[in-house]
């Protein structure tokens, strides 16, 4: 059972993750979705400042601040401006699929920052779930455009980085310090765009404003909780697997809530997608005798 645990961590901070695209659909309505996601970062530096002012300066050296400093500003600020500045030139379908190839990024990084052995089951779960996305978002539109891919790509590597780095993090600290202190340091990077932001908090209802606490709470805390809490007690390869889940979630929570057709490619597409997750979580044979 408490192998299970840090798996089922990770697939429920996923999904929460999916499920902030739906979440989101109603505060965009009169936010956008940069300011969106500079609120969710503020609001979350509220909710974990309690945990920083408890732990205080509690067996954190410069060296970590300056770790947590770079893992928030790759998690927030430049991992979303990729993502948000690459959806002018492709469309959300296309960005999925791209994002699509997170898990092998991951993988790579790992081996690199980590010094994780490239797994080969691992990197067959990844294509597994990379192609599950493309027949989820299969029966959507394609747009294209060599920047915004390379921008997405670009972020994926990102993802790779800050993956392996907060792993790296949480050998020293708990789930919930590392987890406060990245949410800390990526507002406070998100400040250096701060004049691209509409501050007329006036200007929204307060439906607006409930999503986005939603989404704050649901996705910036709990998700990063769950997720952190998962990656502590696995390998960040197999973490990263959990990722195409991610996507998968979104479209397949909008389509039950939205009472949309289910097709075959979404169906086939989900069921891909938790085959990688299986076999890539799925015990050695040497280790399952143990």
């Amino acid at each position: 059972m408490k192998r299970i645990i840090p798996f089922l961590m990770l697939t429920m901070a996923c999904t929460l993750w999916g499920s902030s695209f739906v979440i989101a659909k109603y505060a965009m309505k009169e936010m956008s979705s940069f300011d969106i996601a500079f609120w969710r970062s503020a609001m979350a530096c509220i909710i974990f400042l309690p945990i920083i002012i408890k732990n205080g300066k509690k067996n954190i050296s410069k060296k970590d601040l300056y770790s947590f400093l770079l893992i928030g500003a790759l998690t927030v600020p430049v991992t979303y401006l990729l993502q948000f500045c690459a959806l002018d030139y492709i469309n959300a379908a296309t960005a999925a699929l791209l994002i699509g190839v997170e898990p092998i990024s991951i993988a790579f990084m790992a081996s690199l920052i980590l010094g994780d052995k490239l797994k080969v089951k691992v990197i067959v779960a990844a294509f597994f779930g990379a192609l599950g996305v493309y027949l989820v978002f299969a029966d959507q539109a394609v747009i294209a455009n060599w920047i915004g891919i390379v921008m997405v790509l670009l972020s994926t590597l990102v993802v790779g980085v800050w993956v392996a780095l907060t792993k790296k993090s949480l050998k020293k600290f708990s789930t919930a310090v590392a987890t406060a202190y990245v949410a800390l340091f990526g507002f406070l990077s998100f400040l250096v765009v701060s004049p691209l932001i509409n501050f007329n908090v006036g200007a929204y209802s307060f439906r607006t404003w409930f999503s986005v606490f939603l989404l704050t709470f649901t996705s910036s805390v709990l998700g990063h909780l769950l997720w952190n809490g998962g990656l502590k007690r696995v390998d960040a390869s197999k973490a990263g697997v959990f990722l195409v889940f991610e996507p998968t979630a979104g479209v397949f929570l909008a389509t039950i809530l939205l009472e949309e057709a289910i097709t075959e490619n979404l169906v086939f597409g989900l069921l891909l997608v938790i085959f990688a997750m299986l076999l890539a979580t799925w015990p050695n044979k040497e280790k399952q005798h143990s």
